[in-house]
């Protein structure tokens, strides 16, 4: 039988709220950047393919790992609620 599912209107919720410092978010989005430039150079060594001649490689690498970072946000925004996460200091 699966789980009940309870939301944040639900009074017997049973969800878990987990804070995230703004060192742990920096860290987060730091692993995003980082996975997103390591990403990056495998496609570069593995198929030849160099945006350098572009100029748009890295920032597109950086977007990449910004939207990462922003949709584990929204993902954490839905998770815990709006008041909860925009109250972290």
């Amino acid at each position: 039988m699966a789980p009940k599912r309870t939301t944040r209107a639900n009074p017997a919720d049973t969800t878990a709220t987990t804070f995230v410092t703004n060192a742990q978010l920096k860290t987060m989005i730091d692993q995003g950047v980082s996975d997103a430039l390591a990403a990056r150079d495998v496609d570069r060594n593995t198929n030849g393919n160099d945006n350098h001649n572009s100029g748009m490689g890295v920032q597109k690498e950086l977007s990449n790992g910004f939207n990462g970072a922003l949709t584990w946000w929204n993902s954490h925004v839905r998770t815990v609620g709006h008041d909860v996460a925009y109250a972290i200091t």
